[in-house]
C-alpha cells in the first residue's frame, strides 16, 4: 500500500496555477467475528480505499472519487475532477479555506492507542489471510446455548487531506 500523505502530495503537484485543488486519501480495514458456543460462527472482513479530489477553477468546482490508492488512478481523478468542474455553474465565493491571520487551533483528534479499542483478549488484527482469531468469550457467555457473542473491530488508517 502507498504511503498516503505521499500519494496526495503527489496529486498536488499537478496543479495548474489557476486551480485550487484538495485531495483526501483514505484506507481502512474492517474485521468481524461472530463467536456462538466458544466456535468461530462466522468471519467477515472488508476493505476500502480511495482518493478524492476537489478541483475549483474560475469559481467552477468539481469532483471525483476513485475506489483505489494507485498513482494512475489518482491522476485520473483529477483530470475527471476538472472535467467536471468544467460544468459546474459559476459561484464567485467557491473557493479552498485560507489562512487569515487567525492562529487555527491545533486539533490533535488521532489516538493511537484506540486503534485497538476495545481490548479483546486473544483478538488480533489480519496481518494475512491466515490470521488466527480467538476471542475470549466469558463463561457464562458460553453455558447459555442461546448466546450469541459478535466482535467486532475497526481498523482506519488516518486519512489525509491536502490542498494547494
Amino acid at each position: 500500500m502507498p504511503d498516503l500523505l505521499s500519494l496526495a502530495r503527489r496529486v498536488l503537484e499537478q496543479a495548474t496555477a489557476d486551480e485550487e485543488v484538495e485531495v483526501y486519501v483514505s484506507h481502512g480495514r474492517e474485521t468481524s467475528v461472530r463467536v456462538f458456543e466458544g466456535a468461530i460462527e462466522q468471519l467477515e472482513t472488508a476493505e476500502s480505499a480511495g482518493v478524492g479530489v476537489r478541483v475549483i477553477s474560475a469559481g467552477r468546482q468539481g469532483f471525483s472519487y476513485v475506489g483505489a490508492l494507485d498513482e494512475p488512478a489518482a491522476k485520473e481523478a483529477l483530470i475527471e475532477a476538472r472535467d467536471n468542474a468544467r460544468f459546474a455553474t459559476v459561484d464567485e465565493h467557491a473557493g479552498l479555506a485560507s489562512p487569515d491571520g487567525v492562529e487555527p487551533p491545533v486539533l490533535d483528534l488521532w489516538r493511537e492507542e484506540l486503534v485497538s479499542f476495545p481490548p479483546m483478549t486473544g483478538l488480533r488484527l489480519p496481518s494475512s489471510s491466515s490470521a488466527v482469531f480467538a476471542p475470549e468469550i466469558p463463561a457464562s457467555a458460553k453455558s447459555s446455548p442461546r448466546t450469541t457473542s459478535t466482535v467486532s473491530v475497526r481498523r482506519r488508517s488516518r486519512p489525509h487531506a491536502v490542498s494547494r
